[in-house]
């Protein structure tokens, strides 16, 4: 399956600008939350996509279930506002000396949004429904270090041993090997807390009937056009959200986003290529960018498993082949250029990394030992947006450069994702990573493990010495960082993909909105306030 395989398209609110011959961004110039916060309001935003889930056990596919379901549903630990997790449903929480046992202690009082009580109950309904195969959550693998999930998935146990509630406060997992990064996962919307009931009187159609625990109730949801969030008054953090509503609105086109937010009727908008200069470097709006260095590293894919890319030589040729720094500024400086698999906020990101510098002679060198001095022709295929096509097309015309005559097939992104993952189809691909959690495990497992092959791992890349390390760092403490580093520079050495660029978000608030771009939940609703100047 498919689990995330993501375009320049998906993720609408860290789009790039691709404008030529503008300045490098800049770091934002008003403070994101001007405090103190104030109560009431509407947060309203527009997007340029449909909303595909409310579901937590599928929303992994895109920015927008995922920051919806957040908003939504609790779990049992959470973010701050940066990366720092902290409890949510639970109050607090230990890990044993072995890092194999998580007990949780639930706070008091836990009720849904409509006043149903919150149970453990719920919480063990929850796990069980995720790694259920009926349910085909993308997201089931992560949860499969849980002790006794690898029975209940294949058939062979009715629950998951390793999920228990030894009394009606106290949740408590059982792992199979240590997982530095667990309560990471269990911060993700896959692992948000749903009522049974609710899901036993809606079976078919949850997404629809979407009830949680979490800052947020849904007021309406009007398929295509509209999602309207109410503050649920049951909340259990005290004080939060401060907003009354958001609104969301849906499948709606760069200029009218644009022209929205310039009438005063957005709260916020991301920033379209034909409205860079106006809105980042305009006198009226500069001000109040907000910006953020994105966990995304951006790749053109080949299948490693397809003539000629199967071939080292051609992939380390490719990547010499391709002007990164050019890349850079077509997105007007907002991306540094990509040396390593890990993006740079992540721990173990080496910025002293060697990569493929832009050398056109070795890349002709390299094609030429791999017995294609003349070059090949082959296609790439990509979602047909603007900022796709632009930096696609100038990557086609470095190729062009060493011998390798490419055909651009730009399709919808339905057909991209039902296409990308084909063992036979899309020999190369435009596409990047977006981490999951705030470790770069999260990149090296899903995109170069052999058992994602087709999903994730979309360029069918297989490397038995890579794959044993991969393995060994799901489990690391000590020296996880050098670890890290180490497995990248063996990684970029075998060149899997062409290594592209990480990415930096700009988005623009009005000058009364507190807003921020969260690291990993990006939209962090409860945490936003409109004061009214």
């Amino acid at each position: 399956m498919l689990r995330k395989t993501v375009t320049a398209a998906a993720l609408l609110l860290t789009s790039v600008a691709l404008l030529t011959g503008c300045a490098p961004a800049q770091a934002p110039s008003a403070p994101v939350l001007t405090g103190p916060p104030v109560t009431g309001g509407t947060f309203h935003m527009a997007l340029a996509s449909d909303l595909p889930t409310l579901d937590p056990a599928q929303a992994g596919y895109d920015a927008t279930s995922w920051s919806m379901v957040v908003a939504v549903f609790s779990s049992l630990v959470d973010y701050d506002e940066g990366l720092g997790v902290t409890g949510d449903l639970a109050e607090t929480w230990t890990v044993s000396e072995d890092g194999l046992t998580y007990a949780f202690q639930l706070r008091d009082g836990l009720n849904f949004s409509d006043g149903s009580p919150l149970t453990t109950d719920d919480i063990l309904f929850s796990f069980n429904r995720l790694l259920d195969p009926d349910t085909a959550s993308p997201g089931s693998y992560l949860f499969s270090n849980i002790a006794g999930a690898a029975d209940y998935m294949d058939g062979s146990a009715d629950s998951i041993s390793g999920i228990t509630a030894p009394d009606k406060s106290n949740v408590v997992i059982e792992l199979v090997e240590p997982q530095p990064y667990f309560a990471n996962i269990l911060a993700m919307p896959y692992a948000r807390i749903m009522s049974e009931a609710q899901v036993k009187k809606y079976p078919e159609d949850i997404s629809q009937h979407a009830l949680g625990s979490g800052p947020f109730t849904v007021e309406s949801l009007t398929p295509g056009q509209e999602l309207v969030l109410a503050r649920n008054p049951a909340y259990f953090i005290p004080g939060k959200p401060y907003l009354d509503k958001v609104q969301v609105d849906l499948n709606v086109s760069d200029q009218t986003r644009v022209l929205e937010f310039q009438r005063g009727d957005l709260s916020i908008t991301d920033v379209p290529a034909a409205a860079y200069q106006e809105l980042v470097q305009g006198k009226d709006f500069a001000p109040y960018v907000v910006q953020n260095e994105d966990a995304t590293t951006y790749f053109l894919g080949m299948k490693n498993n397809q003539a000629p890319f199967d071939s080292a030589e051609v992939r380390q040729a490719l990547n010499y082949a391709v002007d990164k720094d050019r890349l850079v500024q077509l997105l007007n400086g907002r991306g540094t250029v990509a040396s390593q698999l890990t993006p740079p906020p992540l721990p173990g990101f080496d910025p002293d990394a060697k990569g493929y510098e832009h050398d056109v002679k070795k890349a002709k060198d390299l094609l030429a030992q791999a017995g294609y001095a003349d070059g090949f022709s082959s296609e790439i295929l990509t979602v047909n947006d603007e900022q796709s096509m632009r930096v696609v097309q100038s990557i086609s015309a470095d190729l062009a450069k060493v011998g390798v005559d490419v055909t651009i097939n730009a399709v919808d992104q339905s057909t991209f994702y039902a296409t990308v993952g084909a063992e036979d189809q899309a020999p190369m691909f435009f596409t990047y990573w977006l981490n999951y959690y705030p470790d770069a495990y999260d990149f090296f497992a899903s995109l170069l493990l052999p058992e994602n092959a087709g999903g994730s791992n979309m360029f069918y890349y297989s490397n038995p010495d890579v794959e044993a390390k991969i393995r060994e760092l799901s489990s690391l403490t000590e020296g996880r960082a050098e670890a890290i580093q180490a497995l990248d520079a063996e990684v970029t050495a075998t060149a899997p993909f062409v290594y592209l660029y990480h990415s930096i978000t700009q988005n623009v608030r009005q000058s009364d909105v507190s807003y921020y771009i969260h690291p990993v939940h990006l939209w962090r609703f409860a945490d936003y306030w409109i004061s009214g100047e």
